[in-house]
């Protein structure tokens, strides 16, 4: 799923689809949860909520993902606890679209 996700984020890069873009790093921060990586997970919503602000692109989803989201990231939160996950949440807000996709690829090659 991850490199479904990866791959679907490069084209969309390539159209220049903010909209798409920033939907598409919801269900990578579920997989990244789902995955047990809590800090990955935070640094993916960190490079959502920068992205959204940086284009002002808003994404509007049915209340049944927008809660599952929400959540996981409660969940994540929690899990890391208010240090680690400013920690994290901070260094995916300072993510290059570059680095964001290099963390995902490094992911991949790991499974």
């Amino acid at each position: 799923a991850i490199a479904i996700v990866r791959e679907s984020l490069t084209l969309i890069r390539g159209l220049h689809d903010n909209h798409a873009f920033v939907f598409a790093l919801g269900p990578l921060a579920a997989a990244a949860m789902l995955k047990g990586d809590e800090a990955w997970a935070a640094r993916i919503l960190g490079a959502r909520d920068a992205a959204t602000e940086r284009t002002q692109a808003t994404v509007v989803v049915r209340r049944s993902l927008d809660s599952l989201i929400g959540l996981g990231e409660r969940e994540v939160r929690a899990r890391l606890g208010p240090e680690q996950w400013a920690r994290a949440y901070a260094a995916g807000r300072m993510m290059s679209i570059d680095a964001l996709l290099k963390d995902i690829e490094g992911v991949v090659r790991m499974e």
